[in-house]
This record gives structure tokens, C-alpha cells and sequence, in this order.
């Protein structure tokens, strides 16, 4: 049995859609994790004293992880 020819991809529509895809996933995700001390100052207790470093809040503590699942969850 002989074997199918290989498909053509003239365009290269195949290779800029797959990279196109790597984009969209690939540049939100790394804009989220690489502004931490954004979320940290973000998520800070407004109601403390600013001049005193208090222990992180619950949500400072817990936001990477919930972005990783977050991440994951559609795929």
C-alpha cells in the first residue's frame, strides 16, 4: 500500500495559527505571574498601618495558586 502524499501548506497557514495560538495562551499568562509585587500591593490590607510589614493576607498568600488553576481549568 503505497503511502498518502504529504500535504502542502503553501502558506504556512498551519505554523502561524499553532503560533498565533502560543501567543494568546503564552503572553497573559506570563503578564500574571511576572507583576507580583503588583498583585501583592494590590491585594494589601488597606486598613493597616502602611509603615509596619505585616504578614501576607489570605488572598496575597493564595493568588498564584488560584492563576495556575485558573490557567489550567480551560484546557
Amino acid at each position: 500500500m503505497p503511502a498518502p502524499p504529504a500535504i502542502r501548506d503553501p502558506f504556512n497557514f498551519v505554523f502561524i495559527t499553532m503560533f498565533l495560538f502560543g501567543i494568546a495562551s503564552l503572553l497573559p499568562w506570563n503578564f500574571f505571574i511576572t507583576a507580583d509585587d503588583y498583585w501583592k500591593y494590590k491585594f494589601r490590607n488597606v486598613s493597616a498601618n502602611e509603615s509596619v510589614v505585616t504578614a501576607k493576607t489570605e488572598l496575597q498568600a493564595v493568588f498564584p495558586s488560584y492563576l495556575a488553576i485558573a490557567s489550567k481549568v480551560p484546557y
